[in-house]
């Protein structure tokens, strides 16, 4: 890159005139003022030559391995091909983090009053040189977090995965004198070279990645350049977040996500039914990340409906996602009043992401009487029988909103049946939406409404109330 290239440029130059007033050592008392302010110059360029070149995981769990790579630019104007030093990895606090970078030349591991909070195995690595690239770098392929000590004065209001670390990668290099010309009281010998990763946070088990995965989102979305390090950024508006959220989905699921869905989701988070001034509105990181949504009450956050979403797009439809095969986030009250329009054909479907659960998606489509119905599938459902073979082996569903054949758009995702074993018979696995009426009759279809207390018209109806396998 330009900056390495120019970094490097710098090195030799500073290095070749370092040499120079080294040949000049007999005339020392009128060079040393010139020599200190070369050699603070070479100190200051290599301690920002030490850069970070492949940052660790953001939300990384205890116990388990993840790789990082950090890299000394001009690291072979500084000599450091034939003398390879040894770098070191430990995880600090976000308080030791802020006073790494607030001083340049401070060692956190040869502080005798500072203890790093967390022990990662194999962070001892010998520096490696390639003579192909002439790259000075360290690649750590199996660093583990082992022990892990967290804040004794934490607020007890602050969640675990709230609490933010950094991976800190120290060396020790001496300055490149020659002997006939000692450095002097103002110049030490060597320099501490040292950086610290992006902000991460520690889970211990699986169940604590959503909420460490909000953490970093926020930190990462709003994290000005000027502000104090590792800080929580405030409440921000609605405007900037939509940004942040949908920059999320493209680069999770390749998808941007458009204004429609967005203007449903600054709703959502702000509990409010009025688009006007919705982009000045602040949002908190209370409402985002730690409050459960409102109107009507459900018993999860904002953020981990999101996250919920994303999770199952990468894992289920991700492509079908890609292609705009999937409203996704969109209103049950703006569904219907799509399906139940003059316009719209019977057996139109449209599927969406249900706000009244995590982590499914509904396929809602409009029967010939134009009422309309909504099916849910979680991940669970999906594994047993993918989203295609639900779309295209039933009979109602015929048209993708707003009339685009189900054949036409979904057949490419249809997975083809398993080869025939010779000498053996081949099972069907059949996704069948039935008539309800048909099945049991319409005093029967009243009496399963009455016991859930719930009419099929008007919420989400459970898969397994009507999908059999054939």
């Amino acid at each position: 890159c330009y900056l390495a290239d120019a970094l490097t440029s710098c090195a030799g130059y500073y290095t070749r005139l370092r040499n120079h007033l080294d040949e000049m050592a007999e005339q020392r008392a009128h060079v040393l003022e010139f020599h200190t302010e070369v050699i603070s110059i070479i100190r200051a360029m290599m301690l920002k030559c030490f850069i970070i070149e492949k940052q660790p995981p953001q939300v990384m769990k205890r116990d388990t391995r993840f790789s990082a790579a950090v890299r000394i630019i001009a690291g072979e104007r500084w000599g450091f091909a034939i003398k390879q030093p040894v770098i070191k990895v430990v995880l600090i606090n976000a308080e030791q983090a802020q006073s790494v970078l607030r001083v340049l030349n401070h060692s956190i591991l040869e502080d005798p009053k500072i203890q790093p909070c967390g022990e990662v195995l194999n962070g001892d690595k010998v520096m490696e040189y390639s003579s192909q690239t002439k790259t000075v770098h360290f690649q750590f392929k199996g660093l583990v977090l082992k022990k892990l000590h967290r804040a004794a004065d934490r607020r007890a209001a602050e969640l675990v995965t709230e609490e933010k670390f950094g991976v800190y990668f120290q060396c020790m290099v001496n300055l490149p004198y020659k002997s006939s010309y000692p450095p002097h009281a103002f110049s030490d010998s060597h320099v501490t070279l040292h950086a610290c990763s992006l902000p991460v946070t520690v889970t211990v088990h699986g169940s604590q990645s959503p909420a460490a995965e909000a953490t970093i989102f926020w930190d990462n979305s709003f994290a000005p350049r000027n502000r104090e390090s590792f800080a929580h950024p405030g409440a921000h508006s609605w405007g900037e977040l939509k940004t942040r959220i949908s920059d999320c989905f493209m680069k999770n699921t390749n998808r941007w996500l458009n204004d429609e869905a967005l203007t449903y989701l600054g709703m959502k988070v702000l509990n409010t039914e009025t688009t006007e001034d919705l982009d000045k509105k602040l949002v908190s990181w209370q409402a985002f990340a730690k409050d459960t949504l409102k109107k009507p009450d459900r018993n999860f956050t904002f953020w981990e409906w999101l996250y919920s979403a994303i999770d199952l797009i990468k894992k289920h439809f991700l492509p079908m996602w890609k292609d705009n095969l999937i409203e996704g986030f969109i209103s049950k009250a703006r569904t219907e009043a799509l399906l139940r329009a003059p316009t719209t054909e019977p057996h139109t479907f449209l599927l969406r992401f249900p706000d009244s659960t995590q982590g499914m998606i509904s396929i809602s489509y409009k029967q010939p009487d134009d009422t309309v119905k909504h099916f849910i599938y979680s991940a669970k459902d999906l594994n047993k029988c993918d989203l295609a073979q639900r779309i295209l082996d039933p009979t109602v569903f015929k048209f993708l909103y707003p009339h685009h054949p189900k054949e036409i758009k979904f057949q490419k995702y249809y997975k083809a049946s398993k080869e025939e074993v010779p000498g053996y018979e081949k099972d069907l696995i059949k996704a069948h939406v039935p008539n309800p009426l048909e099945q049991m009759g319409a005093i029967d279809l009243e009496h399963l409404i009455s016991d859930s207390g719930t009419d099929p018209h008007d919420s989400d109806t459970g898969l397994m109330d009507f999908i059999s396998y054939l």
